[in-house]
């Protein structure tokens, strides 16, 4: 840090699991919606095969076609799955946080017993 920087934090740290839970939902349903639009896509896409035509124009135009479509499916898909795991790893996160207060708390309460007997 340099001279004329100072550090704002205080030796505090606090975390809302609460607003990290309600998150948790809005995220879980991104993530099911990016799977849904993705495995939308791809059925719809699947049932319209073969509409661009056996002509040169048709197969020129699937050619251009074929691999950006499936870029798209594959992101949408893989997408909703990175945000159902992100969803996971946030969960556990507030597990994690909520133990370590309760232990925190916990010695808290043993050392105070500790110092004042009685």
């Amino acid at each position: 840090m340099g001279e004329q920087q100072q550090s704002s934090w205080n030796g505090t740290l606090r975390v809302d699991t609460d607003l990290m839970r309600h998150a948790i939902g809005r995220l879980q349903g991104l993530a099911d919606r990016l799977r849904s639009a993705g495995e939308q896509l791809q059925s719809t896409s699947e049932s319209l095969s073969g509409c661009e035509g056996d002509d040169k124009t048709g197969k020129k135009f699937d050619g251009q076609y074929q691999g950006p479509h499936h870029d798209v499916v594959t992101a949408a898909l893989q997408g909703g799955s990175v945000l159902q795991d992100s969803t996971g790893q946030v969960a556990d996160m507030v597990k994690a946080f909520e133990a370590s207060e309760e232990n925190a708390a916990a010695t808290g309460n043993a050392l105070r017993s500790q110092v004042n007997p009685g």
